[in-house]
């Protein structure tokens, strides 16, 4: 018996851009539901441990349908970690409407979008997160 995935991704295109374009200094943030897959792939793509920041596993019962308000304050606290940096990479894999459109509501209220990139079920956006 086959099971179909709940979400489909492509990581290997979304890694290779980032790769490509990635510069000393930078941050990539990997959101908590692409870690396995990211960190399957990490180091054929370049990425040694320290070269990234692994997201707060926030499932708990609301998962995939809402966000709760304890996850939306580990969530919160994530991003506000990552503010001050002029770029930071955010890599989102297998995630849910909800918690896309939090990230997304912070990042354009706390931060300038320099590039993106989307592959089927991941993405990762480039940030200038160093305004106040």
């Amino acid at each position: 018996m086959l099971i179909e995935p709940k979400w489909r991704s492509e990581i290997k295109p979304v890694l290779s851009f980032i790769k490509s374009d990635r510069q000393p200094g930078d941050i990539l943030y990997v959101y908590q539901r692409g870690i396995y897959q990211f960190l399957y792939y990490a180091e054929r793509y370049g990425f040694r441990e320290g070269d990234y920041i692994l997201g707060v596993d926030d499932l708990d019962k609301y998962d995939g349908r809402g966000v709760s308000e304890l996850e939306r304050k580990r969530y919160l606290n994530d991003l506000n970690n990552l503010r001050g940096n002029s770029r930071v990479w955010l890599l989102f894999s297998h995630a849910a409407p909800s918690e896309n459109e939090l990230f997304q509501s912070y990042l354009a209220e706390n931060g300038v979008r320099l590039a993106e990139f989307h592959s089927k079920g991941t993405s990762a956006y480039l940030y200038d997160l160093s305004y106040d």
